[in-house]
């Protein structure tokens, strides 16, 4: 997939709506601190979810006649965000991006637009509609299926909005961020205002 360098990555939507800082550190200062111990823990399972979803039956969606297409590369000129889902179900006139998440508890708010990120951006490669995603997550593998209507598009524009903006101001965005995921941060050591 070539894609102009000033298309970002989706998964920065997600990090943004985790904190605004992250992104900036990322992009602006070029920063990539060690990940923590529970990255590793996080795409270990991405490679069990993708080992077995190719062995389950994709009735759990209640799609029909779906195929997967797993990790596509996918990218959306008029939104400038590229990505790769980690799999995507295409039918005959649908395509439906599917996430994998790790933790046990409903998908945040970052992951919600992640999907739907994609979704859009499955969209505009596909040529066909997405009216939903799917993420999985827990050790089960819970199904959230979430729906594509108006509010969650104009959410996934205004996140995207809010992203570039504060990427182009150049300046360090200030940060909603608890103090419980502060500490879960690999960025923590270059926030002067934070314990």
């Amino acid at each position: 997939m070539d894609t102009p360098s000033s298309s970002l990555p989706v998964s920065l939507l997600r990090q943004h709506a985790f904190c605004p800082r992250i992104p900036w550190f990322m992009e602006t200062l070029g920063l990539n601190p060690p990940r923590p111990p529970w990255v590793r823990q996080g795409i270990d399972h991405h490679q069990r979810e993708r080992m077995l979803q190719r062995r389950r039956r994709l009735s759990r969606y209640g799609l029909t006649g779906a195929r997967l297409i797993e990790e596509p590369a996918l990218y959306a000129a008029d939104m400038g965000l590229h990505g790769r889902p980690d799999a995507l179900l295409e039918t005959e006139d649908a395509v439906y991006p599917l996430e994998f998440k790790l933790g046990d508890s409903r998908p945040a708010n970052g992951h919600l637009l992640q999907v739907a990120a994609y979704a859009l951006l499955a969209e505009s490669a596909r040529g066909k509609p997405s009216p939903a995603g799917f993420i999985l997550y827990g050790e089960r593998g819970k199904t959230l299926r979430v729906e594509m209507d108006a509010r969650m598009r104009d959410k996934v524009m205004k996140a995207c909005t809010n992203l570039k903006q504060a990427l182009e101001k150049g300046l360090l965005p200030v940060s909603p961020a608890s103090a419980a995921q502060c500490t879960q941060c690999e960025f923590l050591n270059y926030c002067n205002d934070r314990e």
